[in-house]
């Protein structure tokens, strides 16, 4: 399941990532015109039922997404959600400007409840 934060208020690291990286960039309302699919592999939520990640994400002019960072780090996952996002895009933003977001991916091995 993938949401986006809409929350005024976003991680001390993504601020800094973004006051660094990207001084200017506007947060953008996220919509897809193709949604991102994660396949993680399964051995890598062997030990944990459930994992959620908030994830700081590039939306180009065009569209395009590119995972910043994640709020923990944690490789099998942050590959699994760059490579969706990759293949994803998301509707350009109205400006003709990069913009960011914050997306909250939840993970659930198969048989298991997703939070809601």
């Amino acid at each position: 399941m993938i949401a986006h934060d809409t929350e005024p208020s976003i991680d001390r690291m993504f601020e800094e990532t973004l006051r660094r990286d990207h001084p200017g960039a506007q947060r953008a309302a996220l919509e897809f015109e193709v949604a991102p699919v994660v396949n993680l592999p399964a051995q890598v939520m062997r030990d944990s039922p459930q994992r959620m990640l908030r994830a700081l994400v590039q939306v180009s002019s065009k569209g395009e997404l590119t995972l910043t960072q994640t709020h923990e780090y944690d490789v099998p996952y942050m590959d699994a959600i760059g490579a969706a996002l990759q293949a994803a895009r998301a509707v350009p933003p109205p400006d003709g400007q990069d913009h960011w977001a914050i997306l909250v991916f939840w993970f659930h091995r198969i048989g298991e409840v997703a939070p809601r």
